[in-house]
């Protein structure tokens, strides 16, 4: 009996001292979790540099100084939107060139200096006051003014005696026709439907030849004609 109750009061002590044990969880800062399921705790100590598996593979952490970290290259292919580029220029290349609504015209596009009729338009006389042309003899008789033109410059050669009888402009229109005698001596004459200014009695004005001679003429829509207002010869010398 000595020896089972010894045995039992060993026992008693041994639960008594378990039980006086403070056991308790490690703080995660002090746990180390590695492959598997092996977990080191408490202090943690590691040589220098850490003992970790640095690598290229994909679960391998990237030591700080990693060449692949500050190397250069040339970006992978992407894109961006227009509003990101804001500095720097174009390559020619990346511009949609063409002649099409969608594309943009080149600097030396061959459209920017040819060549060509304007397309037809008007101007009113503010815009155009005076305008000189050469005309020719055969279109003296039925003298057509230029539209929307203030002043009408109209130049031509005699070569015979024409009867001018201008077709209507418009209100406060000047013609100033000058006319050279070529070969000859001219006498052109403006029609009937003209009327004559004050101090003008001869419808009709002998030129020289080699002399200029010059019909003022301004159309009044109140009139609904013509009126000679001035004539003279000069000498084309």
């Amino acid at each position: 009996m000595a020896l089972v109750d010894r045995v039992a009061s060993l026992a008693t002590r041994v639960g008594q001292e378990l039980k006086s044990l403070r056991i308790s969880k490690a703080d995660d800062s002090a746990v180390l979790h590695l492959a598997g399921n092996e977990t080191k705790t408490g202090t943690l100590t590691f040589g220098s540099p850490p003992q970790v598996p640095v690598g290229t593979m994909v679960y391998h952490p990237v030591r700080r100084d990693d060449a692949r970290l500050t190397d250069s290259r040339t970006p992978t292919a992407h894109v961006h939107p227009a509003g990101d580029i804001t500095s720097g220029t174009f390559d020619v290349a990346r511009l949609p060139v063409g002649t099409s609504s969608t594309t943009v015209a080149a600097g030396n596009d061959a459209r920017f200096t040819d060549a060509r009729t304007p397309t037809a338009h008007t101007h009113t006389g503010q815009q155009v006051m005076v305008a000189s042309r050469t005309i020719a003899y055969a279109d003296l008789a039925s003298l057509v003014p230029l539209s929307g033109v203030a002043l009408d410059v109209a130049a031509t050669t005699l070569t015979g005696n024409p009867t001018i009888t201008p077709a209507a402009g418009t209100d406060g229109q000047i013609i100033r026709l000058r006319m050279l005698a070529s070969g000859a001596q001219r006498t052109p004459a403006v029609g009937t439907s003209v009327r004559l200014g004050t101090g003008i009695a001869d419808r009709s004005m002998p030129i020289p030849s080699g002399q200029i001679g010059m019909f003022a003429l301004e159309y009044l829509s109140v009139l609904g004609a013509w009126v000679l207002f001035s004539e003279y010869v000069v000498s084309a010398s």
